[in-house]
């Protein structure tokens, strides 16, 4: 329904005002939760991602962002916010990894898991790192 997209939406660009908040630090996700009276949400268990991975397992960190980034549809409420976009990436990053990223993002929005299915090697995380910094 309706109301389920516009959460969905706000959602997301929460995710993505997090990582502008934090200059490209961190990002908040995994967020799920209920509806309560009022026309409000309680938020349960979210997770954190960092670049330097210090929240635990479900830290996903640069991998996780940039899976984020390499799907995320930016709606009114977050389009003016800065982002890296795929194509910032292609021709620094090897495709092989950009592919395999890409595609586990995409198992990911149907309900899979991915949990740490994917590391990039230093080389790949110095150049996401470099760039998320620059750009946030």
């Amino acid at each position: 329904d309706c109301e389920c997209f516009l959460v969905d939406y706000t959602l997301a660009s929460f995710m993505h005002w997090s990582w502008v908040y934090t200059k490209g630090q961190e990002m908040v996700s995994d967020l799920q939760g209920v509806k309560q009276p009022g026309n409000t949400y309680k938020l349960t268990d979210p997770a954190i991602m960092s670049i330097g991975g210090d929240y635990g397992v479900t830290d996903t960190g640069i991998e996780g962002m940039a899976m984020f980034f390499l799907v995320h549809e930016c709606s009114d409420i977050c389009r003016g916010l800065s982002r890296p976009t795929f194509s910032q990436f292609v021709g620094k990053i090897p495709d092989s990894q950009l592919q395999a990223a890409l595609a586990l993002q995409q198992l990911s929005a149907r309900m899979t898991t991915y949990t740490h299915e994917i590391k990039f090697s230093e080389d790949v995380k110095r150049v996401f790192v470099f760039s998320f910094l620059l750009i946030a």
